[in-house]
């Protein structure tokens, strides 16, 4: 058998996980493939640590491969056993401990998520099932009830945010009002989306045009049960960013959520029956059960998805474990949207305005103490007077910031950053400028109080070659070597594995604008700010970041069965 493709290209990312000393991948997901000497192979996401000692980093270099039987190869190994439990990352508390799943308790919920497709959610005198059409405006209803219970319970699930993650209580607090106004934009909007579309009818002005057929249209037809994989750092948003659109498209979705953040899956499938049983269950309805959460290994995800009612899978997280979901997914014919890794690129123009775009820079680095795929993890600079502009200024914004208690996930994710940081200035001869006189290895904060080893200060490196195309996954901010064009940057910009976000600054907002929609290779790329997620706008990258959106229209139709109708004349 000969090779199909070439990936030559280099993983740079996958997620850490829970707490433990062993190499985790909270998003892992196996995939089965063929080898054609062997025959089938059971490959699993695993974590490599090649040259940086710390498996749990999020970014780790992959290998090279001459071809995809290679990487199919690379990546068939069992993934280790995880922790399912929620730690304190401040304290180191573990506030709960989750009794794994058994296989039979995953059958039956799945079993169970499988039976609204062929129930009645409604009396049986308009007797629909939940995936029909005509319960849209229910979906949509239950969407804004999901939103309501949200704003409802803000303090408690934020709470719990910043108990499990870490995240700050402001954040973590925003998380829960960002996700509760997508809720809101689907519950207005879904019925538009899924609106059938006539492309021909001869009793209207569109005339067909295929001999013997008077009207043709398509409609939207859900798969049935969609399996999420989701990471740590927004445990709420990327749920509900998930699950509200496959949701109001008529699907069900049963979620694998990361091992350390399993409070807020369970609050979260908590939220879902709650708002079904306001919608469907105070007129006498049957209640379907639409969304259920999983308290199970990662390993297990490949039965999971290879399960008879699963038709699809959406996932976040780590590079490597969105090529082995992929692969699954492609061996079942089951569709996959993958949201992967970002290594995001900020262009600053010679007539860009320095003080806005390092306001800019600084604010979107820090959400989440850096733990964000689309912060801004490479600034570019056309030449070396921005760039010094750039480093000053960055130096005194950061000066002049509280960072009072930021910390990370845990101290290995801290570790893992630290490592990323020596390997910049010892091996690709970066240089540190903030802190200055070096990195300072913080585990205080500046109000004295003590705080536990994940506290993590920003680090500002310099003179970071284009080539360092390593995804950090922590508070770094990175100034690459100045580019002496502007023909240079846009093409320091591109020379990355990924591609999810980026962003270019520059006075002349249409030069800007023609570079973004034109000149940089991204999912996403925004003019004069730094990159943000909106339920209104379809999120994704290419390349290496990842296959398929979410959020807009396409949030709701990828997973939708476009279904074509064609009605004969000759009748």
């Amino acid at each position: 058998m000969k090779p199909v493709c070439r990936l030559v290209r280099r993983n740079k990312a996958f997620c850490f996980s829970s707490h433990t000393t062993k190499p985790v991948d909270c998003c892992s997901t196996p995939a089965l493939l063929q080898n054609p000497k062997r025959g089938p192979v059971r490959a699993r996401t695993f974590f490599t640590t090649t040259r940086l000692k710390s498996s749990l980093l999020r970014t780790s270099p992959m290998p090279k491969f001459s071809n995809a039987l290679e990487l199919v190869q690379s990546l068939a190994q069992p993934p280790p056993e995880e922790v399912l439990e929620s730690r304190n990352p401040r304290s180191g508390e573990v506030l709960q401990s989750f009794a794994e799943m058994t296989d039979g308790e995953v059958d039956q919920v799945l079993t169970e998520l499988a039976k609204p497709f062929a129930t009645s959610a409604l009396p049986s005198n308009k007797a629909k099932s939940w995936s029909s059409f005509e319960t849209l405006p229910l979906r949509c209803k239950l969407a804004e009830q999901v939103g309501q219970i949200l704003l409802e319970e803000q303090t408690a699930l934020a709470t719990l945010i910043h108990n499990e993650m870490g995240k700050a209580m402001p954040e973590a607090e925003a998380e829960v009002r960002k996700s509760a106004g997508l809720c809101l934009y689907y519950a207005n909007n879904a019925e538009a989306f899924l609106q059938p579309v006539i492309t021909a009818d001869a009793a209207s002005d569109i005339k067909p045009t295929i001999p013997g057929v008077k009207k043709s249209y398509y409609v939207y037809e859900p798969l049935g049960v969609i399996l999420s994989v989701m990471p740590w750092n927004f445990p709420v948003w990327q749920v509900i960013r998930m699950a509200i659109p496959v949701l109001v498209g008529g699907n069900t979705v049963v979620l694998k959520h990361a091992p350390n953040v399993l409070g807020s899956a369970l609050k979260c499938e908590e939220i879902f029956a709650k708002a079904a049983e306001r919608v469907f269950g105070e007129e006498g309805r049957q209640v379907p059960c639409i969304f259920r959460a999983l308290r199970v290994q990662a390993a297990k995800t490949t039965d999971i998805l290879s399960h008879p009612v699963v038709r699809g899978v959406s996932l976040t997280g780590s590079e490597r474990a969105g090529r082995s979901v992929a692969m699954q997914a492609g061996a079942l014919l089951k569709k996959c949207v993958v949201e992967l890794g970002g290594n995001d690129g900020y262009v600053l123009l010679k007539d860009a305005d320095i003080d806005c775009a390092v306001d800019q820079i600084v604010a979107g680095r820090l959400v989440n103490n850096g733990q964000s795929c689309i912060g801004p993890k490479r600034i570019i600079c056309e030449g070396e007077t921005v760039k010094k502009q750039v480093e000053e200024k960055l130096v005194q914004k950061l000066s002049e910031v509280s960072t009072t208690a930021r910390v990370m996930v845990h101290s290995k994710a801290k570790e893992g950053v630290a490592l990323q940081v020596k390997e910049a200035v010892e091996k690709h001869g970066a240089n540190c400028i903030y802190p200055v006189g070096g990195v300072v290895d913080s585990t205080t904060s500046t109000e004295g109080v003590g705080i536990s080893a994940s506290f993590a200060d920003p680090i500002v490196l310099t003179n970071v070659p284009a080539h360092f195309d390593t995804e950090i996954f922590g508070p770094v901010f990175s100034i690459l070597t100045a580019a002496e064009s502007e023909q240079q940057a846009i093409q320091m910009h591109n020379q990355t594995s990924f591609g999810l976000g980026g962003a270019v600054f520059s006075k002349n907002e249409k030069h800007a604008e023609a570079l973004a929609g034109e000149a940089l290779s991204t999912g996403m790329c925004w003019v004069n700010a730094f990159v943000k997620s909106d339920a209104s706008l379809p999120f994704g990258g290419v390349r290496n970041s990842g296959l398929g959106r979410e959020c807009g229209p396409h949030g709701v139709l990828e997973f939708q069965n476009i279904k074509t109708i064609c009605i004969a004349d000759h009748v």
